[in-house]
């Protein structure tokens, strides 16, 4: 049996960075399981409409086409999904991942799809297909799907989550354009073929603005299996450096220690960057982080009000966020700290205490971004959220539609207009800007912040303005 995996471009306005994992572990379990897999990898390949569908013609004998994607890649599938159905008509379509969050708004609207898998895919994608081939069409007995039923749209129960992530196989990176990925995710203090990989799955927090495919927990990965995927890309890819992209890296200092002394016994030997929470840092495990060879975290710090930090339910204040970013500083490992703006109740002076913070602290980095409801999150679920998505798109297909990353506003949950609210995050971050960097980093804010109104928004994006300028002031 035939098992085509078609990888949905996402950030179509940026290159393509960071290998997909997940649908990677599944297409070398489907091997495994001696099915014949083929990959098409669109977010690497970034092929036009007319060249993506002549690509995909080639592929002969399908039998099964599997599609996963983000909830931001909804648009995508809802234009490439009726494609496939046309190319592949006796093929069975599934997809998965976030994008399945609500199945009824997908068969609805999304023209083609077969079923829906949700949550963890690789048990159940493996199980789906093994009844495919056994022409056994007692879906019901599968647990995490969701299909046609008649008029209806069945769901059978939620899956339980996979506890042991040493059962599920490194990605079978040979069946992809890896060589992209590496080329195009490169380190700013000159490593030019990094790789991504994940040593654990999960959180052990719940912020109201985040929803989380694997499930709350966090599970680990033994450190024999990672340092085995790590020394195959050494040897296979010549990688320099390594994008560790947990959620939280420093859920557990046990067993992170047990990673960084892992890395250190076997000499990796390669620098390495990860996610943090700013709860989880002392200066013991940082120094032994930066021995391993990290040498930038990226932290949710989101916030410097209380207020706000309590409203998202990030279970940190902001002086435990002012002593991560030190004691980080301080460990010789630089920092990208994330912010958000646009929580309900944010008021001038809750930004202001953002900026404040960042003032203070002086990360080596830091990203602005507008909260937004994804689906499946505690906030989508807020019945003024609900009313607010219906009364600005008047349905959750076109919100889903509209829905990129955290730089563009979709909802507004504060009490400033629109337009007032986008300016809020620009002011904050190019004063932030002005505030804690050197004078070419003043220089970068003041272009950039004029840039941003004088130039359409479009436009704007489209020529990248702001990387731009900081090569100009580099």
């Amino acid at each position: 049996m035939k098992i085509l995996l078609i990888n949905p471009i996402i950030r179509e306005h940026a290159p393509p960075i960071n290998f997909p994992i997940g649908i990677g572990i599944i297409a070398n379990i489907m091997l495994q399981n001696d099915f014949e897999v083929t990959v098409f990898d669109h977010n690497a390949l970034r092929y036009d409409e007319d060249t993506m569908i002549s690509e995909l013609k080639r592929i002969k004998d399908v039998d099964v086409v599997g599609i996963g994607g983000l909830i931001t890649g909804y648009g995508y599938l809802k234009s490439i999904v009726p494609m496939v159905r046309e190319i592949f008509p006796h093929s069975k379509i599934v997809i998965g991942g976030g994008v399945t969050i609500e199945p009824d708004i997908v068969f609805e609207n999304i023209h083609g799809v077969d079923f829906c898998v949700h949550g963890e895919g690789e048990h159940t994608f493996l199980e789906l297909c093994n009844q495919f081939r056994e022409a056994n069409s007692d879906f019901e007995s599968i647990n995490g799907i969701s299909f046609r039923k008649g008029q209806e749209i069945y769901r059978t129960p939620e899956r339980d989550l996979e506890r042991n992530l040493d059962v599920f196989p490194m990605p079978a990176y040979h069946l992809f354009p890896t060589e992209v990925y590496l080329e195009h995710l490169t380190f700013a203090d000159g490593h030019q073929r990094q790789a991504t990989l994940i040593t654990s799955r999960g959180c052990p927090n719940k912020c109201t603005f985040c929803w989380r495919m694997t499930g709350r927990g966090i599970r680990f990965r033994s450190v024999e299996k990672i340092l085995e995927e790590v020394e195959y890309l050494k040897s296979n890819y010549d990688i320099d450096s390594m994008f560790l992209l947990d959620e939280a890296i420093n859920a557990s200092e046990k067993r992170l220690g047990e990673v960084c002394k892992g890395f250190i016994d076997s000499k990796v030997d390669l620098p390495w960057i990860s996610h943090a929470r700013a709860d989880r840092v002392n200066p013991d495990i940082l120094n032994l982080m930066k021995e391993a060879g990290c040498i930038w975290l990226s932290v949710g710090i989101e916030s410097g009000s209380k207020e706000m930090l309590e409203q998202m339910g990030k279970n940190v204040t902001p002086e435990q966020n002012k002593m991560a970013i030190t004691l980080i500083k301080q460990a010789g490992i630089k920092i990208t700290t994330s912010m958000m703006l646009g929580m309900p109740g944010e008021t001038q002076n809750t930004v202001d205490q953002s900026i404040a913070l960042l003032a203070e602290t002086k990360p080596e980095a830091f990203l602005f971004g507008i909260t937004t409801p994804f689906p499946g999150c505690d906030l989508y679920y807020m019945p003024e959220v609900q009313n607010q998505i219906l009364e600005r798109y008047g349905s959750k297909d076109k919100y889903f539609q509209a829905l990129g990353d955290v730089h563009r506003l979709t909802i507004n949950l504060t009490s400033f207009s629109d337009k007032e609210l986008i300016r809020l995050r620009d002011h904050a971050s190019y004063k932030t800007r002005f505030k804690i960097g050197p004078l070419r980093r003043k220089v970068q804010a003041v272009v950039m912040y004029s840039a941003k109104y004088v130039i359409p928004e479009e436009l704007y994006q489209r020529l990248r303005v702001v990387p731009l300028v900081q090569r100009v002031f580099k």
